[in-house]
């Protein structure tokens, strides 16, 4: 496992999953034009209709895609529930990187505790640009909305196993300027915290998961799908095939954004949404992996974190990959 660490600076406003799409940076599947995906869509088939990305067709994707766990016809001030949302839907997270040639990319993060947020390595790394500054929004249980609650810390990169962390280190308003932490800050930081350390079994080929999307609100909902198979690799030391995740099927593409945690319809986090050294298309990156890069940092010192260190610690036999 081959680690970047980063020691730079790393901004959002509100948007919706289709404004995750920015021209001329990302394209229309939400890659970067730097990655190695870049002409994916001419390569996936005439079955996947871009344009449904579009705002336009917001609705449509809503409707004929991964249906919504609540009504899509929601208003803001309806979100208290008989049935609430799932607790995961506060820690997830949209981040927003600014780069050092004036580009920009969004995905998604889902926020451990002490303030650290795992996320994909192509939202927040390229080789041949810098990140200046990285905003988080996210959702409070006291509001709908989602607006912008940090600034970030890009820490460490590991662009084989296609993961990136991050801490907070400032607290902002709404609009992302730097303000002191209050109450509100502290509610969101320490109220839900995504456990990449749970002793959920393996998810099987098929299984519905659920994922966080985006509605015409700017609120976080639950959508489902059905991961694809697996994804292995060949480790030449062991001479063995390594399951490492699961494959994404086309349906869920227009659905389709790096870093999005996938969950169990108990809340349990089963990993993320990303592009490893050994994939050609996103996969769903599973929590062992995820297991692994955390307590690579925490071995070499790179991270610091007395929660995560007990977790490795713990860890009955810890899987090792890339």
């Amino acid at each position: 496992m081959s680690i970047v660490c980063m020691c730079v600076l790393l901004h959002a406003d509100v948007y919706d999953e289709d404004m995750l799409i920015q021209e001329g940076v990302i394209d229309s599947f939400g890659i970067h034009k730097s990655s190695p995906l870049r002409g994916l869509d001419s390569r996936l088939g005439e079955g996947l209709d871009y344009a449904s990305l579009s705002k336009e067709n917001l609705d449509d994707i809503s409707n004929q895609n991964a249906a919504p766990m609540f009504s899509s016809a929601l208003l803001p001030q309806q979100y208290i529930l008989p049935e609430p949302l799932p607790d995961w839907i506060y820690a997830t997270a949209i981040i927003e990187v600014h780069f050092n040639d004036g580009s920009m990319r969004r995905g998604f993060a889902n926020m451990l505790k002490n303030g650290l947020y795992i996320t994909s390595s192509e939202v927040v790394y390229s080789a041949s640009l810098i990140p200046r500054r990285v905003y988080v929004k996210m959702q409070d249980s006291s509001a709908p909305e989602i607006i912008c609650v940090a600034k970030l810390h890009l820490m460490a990169v590991d662009t084989q196993s296609g993961l990136a962390l991050l801490e907070n280190i400032a607290s902002t308003d709404d609009y992302c300027n730097v303000v002191q932490k209050s109450y509100y800050h502290d509610r969101i930081q320490k109220r839900v915290t995504i456990d990449v350390f749970n002793k959920t079994p393996s998810i099987n080929p098929n299984q519905n998961v659920l994922f966080p999307y985006v509605d015409k609100y700017y609120s976080f909902v639950p959508k489902t799908m059905q991961v694809g198979e697996v994804e292995t690799y060949y480790d030449q030391a062991s001479a063995t095939y390594i399951k490492y995740g699961y494959q994404l099927k086309r349906d869920w593409y227009p659905n389709f954004a790096y870093g999005k945690g996938i969950f169990d319809t108990k809340g349990n986090f089963l990993g993320l949404i990303s592009l490893t050294y050994h994939s050609y298309l996103p996969v769903l990156v599973k929590k062992e992996v995820v297991q692994d890069f955390l307590c690579s940092l925490d071995e070499k010192k790179v991270l610091q974190d007395g929660d995560i260190a007990k977790s490795c610690a713990a860890l009955h036999k810890r899987q090792r990959f890339f």
